[in-house]
C-alpha cells in the first residue's frame, strides 16, 4: 500500500475498488484515513453484501484489532460502525464513547488541548494546537454528523507546518451534539463567531469539510474575521445532493411537495421509500437526529435551508474550492455554480482532483496528502499576498 510520511503522520495514497456499492466502497476507503488496516478491510468488504451486514463485521474488526493491542486500529472499526448504526440504536452511543475512549488512549501522550465553548444552551468542544511561529490561524470544522478526532492527525500535519490550529465541533456534530444536544444549524456564523470570540482570533483560515463546504462559506459571508475560507470539498447545495440519486422526477416532485407545505403527503412518499430501502431509512433518521426535527418532511425542509445560493455575493475574501472529478456524493457542476455565485470574492482558486491522483472522490480520500499540499500553498500565497 502506497504511503507518504509527513511530520509524524502517515498518509494513505490510493482509491480502491472494494465494493460495487458506491457509497460502501466510500466507507471503506474513508476508513483508511483515519486508522483502518488495508488488508482487513480488504477482507471484511467481501463479507459485507449491503448496509445490514455493516454493523456486526466492524464490531468484529475492532474487537479482534483491540484483542491484539492495535487500538488506533480499533477505534477506527468502532467509528465505521458507529456511522451506519441507526439512531435509537443504543449500540450507537456505546460506538460513540469507544471510539473516543481509544482515541484518547492512543494520542494520550500529546497533552491535547481541549476547550469547550459556551454557546446557547451547552457548549462546542474545541481542541487547540499552539504554534510559536504561528504563520496563521487555521480553524477546522467538519460536516453533516463528523466528529473532530477524526481530524485530528490532519490538524496536527498542518500544525506541524507552522500554523496555529482550532479544531472544533458545531452544533450536529461529534460531543456538541450528542452530550449537549445542540441540532445542526445552517446558520454558521454563529458557532464560528463564537469560536473567534473565545480564542479571540483575528483573520484566519477557515477550513470546512464535506458540508462544512458550504457552512465554511456561510460563515465567511457574514464574519469578515475569516480572512480566507476553503471548501474542502464544495457542496453548494444540500437538497440538490441529497435528492439527486432519486432522478430529476422524484427531485421535482419532492420540490413541489416541500414548496406547497404537504407535510402529510411528503411523509407518506418518504417513508415509503424508508421501508424499501435500508440507505434511505438511515439517511432520513440520521438526518432527523442531526438537524433536531421532528420528521422526514421537516428534516428534507430543513436542508433547502443550506445552500450557498443567496448568500454567496457576500463573501468579500479569498476562497479556495476543492472538489473531485468522480465525487459520488456531491456533482461536479456545483462547483462552477459555487464559482459562479462568488460575484465579489477577492480571489477565488479551483482545483479539481481526477483518478490519475487518486483524488477524484469525496473530499479526495485515496490522497489527502495532495489536497493538503494545494491547501497549505496557497494559505502561504494568500497570507503573503498585499492587500
Amino acid at each position: 500500500m502506497p504511503v507518504e510520511e509527513n511530520s509524524g503522520f502517515t498518509f494513505h495514497k490510493g482509491h480502491y475498488k472494494f465494493h460495487e456499492d458506491t457509497g460502501l466502497n466510500f466507507q471503506f476507503n474513508r476508513m483508511l484515513r483515519y486508522g483502518g488496516k488495508l488488508e482487513e478491510i480488504e477482507e471484511v468488504s467481501k463479507k459485507i453484501k449491503d448496509y445490514r451486514d455493516w454493523k456486526g463485521e466492524m464490531v468484529s474488526l475492532a474487537e479482534r484489532a483491540l484483542s491484539k493491542g492495535r487500538l488506533e486500529n480499533a477505534a477506527a472499526y468502532y467509528r465505521a460502525a458507529e456511522f451506519f448504526t441507526m439512531p435509537g440504536d443504543k449500540d450507537k452511543e456505546i460506538f460513540y464513547e469507544k471510539f473516543i475512549d481509544l482515541f484518547n488512549e492512543v494520542h494520550g501522550g500529546d497533552a491535547i488541548e481541549r476547550y469547550q465553548v459556551p454557546y446557547e444552551s451547552g457548549f462546542l468542544p474545541a481542541i487547540w494546537l499552539r504554534s510559536a511561529e504561528k504563520k496563521d490561524t487555521i480553524v477546522i470544522h467538519g460536516g453533516f454528523d463528523s466528529f473532530m478526532e477524526e481530524f485530528y492527525e490532519q490538524a496536527k500535519f498542518i500544525n506541524s507546518l507552522g500554523y496555529e490550529v482550532i479544531l472544533f465541533e458545531g452544533p450536529g456534530q461529534g460531543a456538541a451534539m450528542r452530550k449537549h444536544h445542540l441540532p445542526m444549524t445552517h446558520e454558521w456564523e454563529k458557532p464560528v463567531g463564537k469560536i473567534l470570540d473565545y480564542f479571540n482570533a483575528e483573520s484566519v483560515t477557515l477550513i470546512g469539510i464535506s458540508l462544512g463546504g458550504y457552512l465554511a462559506i456561510r460563515a465567511a459571508a457574514f464574519d469578515q474575521r475569516v480572512a480566507r475560507v476553503i471548501a474542502f470539498d464544495v457542496l453548494y447545495d444540500f437538497f440538490n445532493v441529497l435528492t439527486s440519486g432519486r432522478g430529476k422526477r422524484a427531485q421535482k416532485m419532492l420540490r413541489f411537495l416541500l414548496s406547497a407545505k404537504a407535510s402529510f403527503l411528503t411523509n407518506r412518499v418518504l417513508k415509503g421509500l424508508m421501508k424499501k430501502d435500508l440507505l434511505v431509512d438511515w439517511g432520513m433518521t440520521q438526518g432527523i437526529m442531526v438537524t433536531g426535527k421532528s420528521s422526514p418532511y421537516a428534516f428534507l425542509k430543513a436542508t433547502r435551508d443550506y445552500t450557498a445560493e443567496n448568500i454567496s455575493e457576500k463573501v468579500v475574501q479569498d476562497v479556495l474550492l476543492l472538489a473531485g472529478n468522480k465525487d459520488h456524493f456531491v456533482p461536479l457542476e456545483m462547483l462552477y455554480a459555487q464559482m459562479r455565485a462568488l460575484k465579489n470574492a477577492r480571489s477565488i482558486t479551483c482545483r479539481i482532483f481526477t483518478e490519475k491522483e487518486d483524488g477524484q472522490d469525496h473530499c479526495q480520500v485515496g490522497n489527502e496528502k495532495l489536497a493538503f499540499e494545494v491547501m497549505e500553498r496557497w494559505i502561504e500565497q494568500a497570507i503573503s499576498s498585499p492587500d
